[in-house]
């Protein structure tokens, strides 16, 4: 039977762990599984039902029956798959490795507070990748240069709205319509 006040710490973490993941353009079943993995690593069912900006999650202890519910906003976070892939890999640890709830947060705020990846450099390199491509299926130097230049405009609007914090539905429109412009 967990205390009250475990069941809130526990409660407290998963909202957060779940609408970080949320925000960073996780899908949200995906989101509820990695969520209910660190529940029950800490014996605690937890339930999520999540909107376009803001999440439920219930935790409920089993054995008492005792529940404690937070609505948590979903902050707008750059999408980062890596982050992703290594949260997610962090609730598989938690519950094979029954992990207690400090452990899951040390390891959790080490994780996104990993430094990115420099935007030049991706700027950079998704340019060449996408001029790549168009070498690939029978393009020519002009036509490379012009996919890179429209990559290069498309992708840098993509990553400064996304800086400001832009919806992410909105800021793949702009930026699509800014690289077909140049195209």
């Amino acid at each position: 039977m967990k205390t009250k006040e475990d069941l809130i710490a526990t409660l407290d973490f998963v909202a957060e762990y779940a609408t970080y993941l949320l925000g960073s353009g996780v899908h949200t079943s995906r989101v509820i599984r990695n969520s209910q993995r660190i529940g029950t690593s800490q014996g605690i069912d937890i339930q999520l039902s999540s909107f376009q900006r803001s999440t439920i999650v219930t935790a409920h202890d089993p054995e008492s029956g005792e529940a404690v519910t937070r609505v948590v906003k979903i902050p707008a976070l750059p999408i980062s798959f890596e982050r992703n892939s290594d949260l997610s890999a962090l609730s598989w640890d938690a519950l094979d490795e029954r992990l207690p709830l400090a452990e899951i947060r040390a390891r959790y705020e080490q994780l996104i507070s990993k430094p990115r990846i420099d935007p030049i450099f991706v700027l950079l390199t998704v340019g060449l990748a996408n001029a790549s491509f168009c070498r690939l299926f029978g393009g020519d130097w002009t036509a490379m240069s012009i996919v890179f230049t429209s990559t290069l405009v498309g992708f840098a609007a993509k990553q400064r709205m996304q800086a400001h914090g832009l919806n992410h539905f909105l800021t793949f429109i702009i930026s699509s319509f800014l690289a077909s412009l140049c195209a």
